[in-house]
């Protein structure tokens, strides 16, 4: 990000992972199952399995490296992840498009 500070306007385009929060309606089974011709991570975050707007739920990530790096603006990348998690046969965090949200990696 453009000056250290994570905002939409300051986003510097170009990520090659794509990363999905799921966080009450999936399962990490129903999730490995559905990818499981991918290679995939899938973490934790810190509130799975715990209590949170009265339900306890299993609250994770599901990591996917891209074969390559794609360099969208901000209106691009927020299509492209409402596309991806609207294709999914089971509810991905759909607060999360926004390239503010987007995560790079060292590879």
């Amino acid at each position: 990000y453009k000056n250290g500070h994570r905002t939409i306007d300051n986003a510097i385009s170009g990520f090659n992972l794509l990363i999905l929060d799921f966080d009450n309606d999936a399962t990490i089974n129903e999730v490995s199952d559905y990818f499981k011709d991918y290679e995939f991570l899938i973490a934790t975050t810190r509130s799975h399995m715990k209590e949170k707007n009265g339900k306890i739920s299993e609250r994770f990530r599901l990591i996917l490296r891209l074969d390559k790096t794609l360099y969208l603006n901000k209106e691009q990348y927020s299509l492209f992840m409402k596309k991806i998690i609207n294709s999914l046969p089971f509810k991905a965090d759909n607060a999360c498009v926004d390239i503010s949200r987007m995560f790079f990696s060292s590879i």
